[in-house]
């Protein structure tokens, strides 16, 4: 019986040392991992003046390098993609007058401009050409314009010459001839022009004689001589 009892204590002493041992073993292992840690993990020091982290996120703080030119800005805790140009993301940008955005649906936005003479325009010097129809599109952007006159000679056969313009820079002309007295003929015109310096308009010239017209209800319809432009860009 005292055998035993001499092996029952000597067994629990020896776990006493064995659980010692593995304590030890176990706060080495933390300690090691921990020197570790230490040796791999920037500082807080670090942390701030490493241009290698962002710190923060927040509206030109410097926290990282903007590149306006490729569309990247930012402002309080956000990074945003402004489009600044069409070659930027692959995208279209709009510019909200002829292309614009709502919802996120892109359209293309075309407002024609149309108008029509409304009385005869005499050409009564053969050396001056006479505004025929017009529209006030404005100087801003570029612009397509086409239109058409029907023009008469009461004397007789005579030449008429066309020109579809903005009072300075010449966007197409034409001739005709009219084969008799009171014959009719049409000369249809179109062109664009960017900056236009005034309004786009046909204006017409008889060089034969004083006895020409640009006719506005030849047809009965009251749109014989009339001109559209739309706003491309």
């Amino acid at each position: 019986m005292a055998g035993s009892l001499t092996d029952i204590f000597a067994a629990m002493q020896n776990g006493v040392v064995a659980l010692g041992n593995f304590k030890q073993q176990l706060t080495g292992s933390f300690n090691n991992i921990s020197a570790q840690l230490a040796t791999k993990a920037p500082s807080s020091a670090v942390l701030a003046s490493s241009t290698a982290f962002v710190t923060t996120i927040a509206g030109n703080s410097s926290a990282f390098t903007l590149n306006g030119a490729s569309g990247i800005t930012n402002s309080t805790n956000d990074i945003l993609l402004s489009q600044a140009s069409s070659s930027q993301f692959g995208a279209v940008k709009v510019n909200a007058t002829t292309i614009t955005a709502s919802a996120g649906i892109i359209s293309l936005t075309v407002s024609p401009i149309t108008a029509s003479t409304s009385v005869d325009v005499a050409l009564n010097n053969t050396g001056t050409y006479f505004d025929g129809p017009s529209v006030a599109q404005g100087s801003s952007g570029t612009w397509c314009a086409t239109g058409s006159v029907v023009v008469q000679d009461t004397a007789g056969t005579a030449q008429i010459q066309c020109k579809l313009w903005d009072g300075t820079t010449i966007i197409a002309s034409g001739d005709v001839t009219t084969p008799a007295a009171n014959a009719v003929a049409t000369v249809t015109l179109s062109g664009f022009l960017a900056a236009p310096a005034g309004n786009l308009r046909i204006s017409s010239k008889d060089v034969t004689s004083v006895n020409g017209k640009i006719l506005f209800n030849q047809t009965g319809n009251s749109r014989d001589s009339t001109i559209t432009a739309i706003r491309i860009a």
